[in-house]
């Protein structure tokens, strides 16, 4: 069987990242979650590194992955001390969700399990 050769341009214009739309009733409406880019990824193991702890991982992970409908992040390091104000179940779920389509951490490992 032969296989299609990708040219850079076909794989530059790949649409290849995975999001999904969570509602959340608890703040009346949706969140857009987003794969990171491996920019962003590299971005993201860079600020849990300088942490204290993992205490702020589910809020940088939020951070990183709510996006607008233009895929741009919703919310900034600098929006962290608010976020942990918020409902801890709403945060967990997103926080779950996020890590599925990033594919970290227990949520991750199964679904690199399913691939």
């Amino acid at each position: 069987m032969t296989q299609t050769l990708l040219s850079a341009a076909s794989i530059l214009d790949a649409e290849d990242l995975s999001e999904e739309t969570v509602d959340v009733p608890e703040w009346g409406g949706a969140v857009r979650l987003c794969q990171m880019t491996a920019e962003e990824t590299r971005e993201f193991t860079k600020h849990m590194s300088t942490i204290q702890g993992e205490e702020d991982g589910m809020f940088l992970m939020l951070v990183y992955s709510a996006r607008d409908v233009e895929r741009k992040m919703i919310f900034t390091v600098e929006d962290v001390a608010r976020l942990r104000k918020k409902n801890i179940n709403v945060l967990n779920r997103l926080q779950r969700i996020a890590l599925r389509l990033n594919k970290m951490g227990d949520a991750g490992e199964a679904a690199l399990k399913k691939d």
